[in-house]
């Protein structure tokens, strides 16, 4: 990538503008940061980068709360004993 999107970039960015930001934001961000680093890294493995950059587009979402549940919308929670948001079989 030369846009401006590697991870060298988007981390002194992110670590130039954090304070302005939640934590709970700025960790979120991080991770996503991550794991586009981490698809840099894959070299010439399509398949591979392509799921660490679903994962890295997938992670600003993610939020725990305090009562165990995780939810990406306002007042929609989801199970955090599944990965996918589909309840366990009972």
């Amino acid at each position: 990538m030369n846009n401006g999107l590697e991870h060298a970039a988007l981390k002194a960015k992110q670590r130039a503008i954090r304070e302005g930001f939640p934590e709970t934001m700025g960790l979120r961000a991080h991770r996503a940061i991550s794991w586009i680093g981490r698809a840099e890294a894959c070299g010439e493995d399509d398949d591979a980068r392509f799921i660490f950059l679903w994962i890295a587009f997938k992670a600003p979402l993610l939020r725990k709360s305090v009562d165990r549940q995780a939810s990406a919308f306002p007042g929609r929670t989801y199970p955090t004993g599944s990965v996918t948001g589909v309840p366990r079989a009972v």
